[in-house]
Formats: structure tokens, C-alpha cells, sequence
């Protein structure tokens, strides 16, 4: 999960009042909103629907999904977390 933190870090650095992302395959197209969101794909990053699991058990993310797309937030907690490791 290291790939993925570090991702999410640097994500953050450079959109910080962005708290939203999807998961998805890289041969999938997604048509949000227009809403500025962050994006990883299972095809970078192994395990990554178990590694949402995780981080929703250690309460770093929230499921918001509201459609067939798996969508999260970062909680505030997570999102000062990845700020000050950065």
C-alpha cells in the first residue's frame, strides 16, 4: 500500500481542497460531474479494493458511492495525516 499512500499524498500536494476519488480500471470510462476528483486504478495498485476496506476500518475514508463507480472521501483526519508526511 505504500505505492498507493504515496500517491494519494502527492494528489493532495497538488489539490488540497479536493476530498473525493473513484476506483476503477484503466479501461474504463468515467464521466463525473465536471467535480474536480482523484482517480486509482486496480491496474496500479494491487489489492486496492481490499486496501479500501482497510482504510475504511481505520476510519481514513468514507464510501460515498452513489452510482456504479466506487467513490470515497478522505476524512479530515487522513487528509492532515498525508499533509504532514509529505
Amino acid at each position: 500500500m505504500p505505492k498507493l499512500v504515496a500517491e494519494m499524498r502527492e494528489d493532495i500536494r497538488e489539490s488540497p481542497f479536493t476530498c473525493e476519488f473513484i476506483i476503477m480500471s484503466e479501461r474504463w470510462t468515467y464521466n463525473g460531474s465536471g467535480k474536480h476528483i482523484f482517480s486509482y486504478s486496480f491496474e496500479d495498485h494491487e489489492h486496492l479494493q481490499g486496501n479500501m476496506t482497510m482504510c475504511e476500518n481505520y476510519g481514513a475514508i468514507v464510501n460515498v458511492t452513489h452510482n456504479d463507480v466506487e467513490r470515497y472521501e478522505f476524512t479530515e483526519d487522513f487528509v492532515e495525516f498525508l499533509e504532514k508526511t509529505s
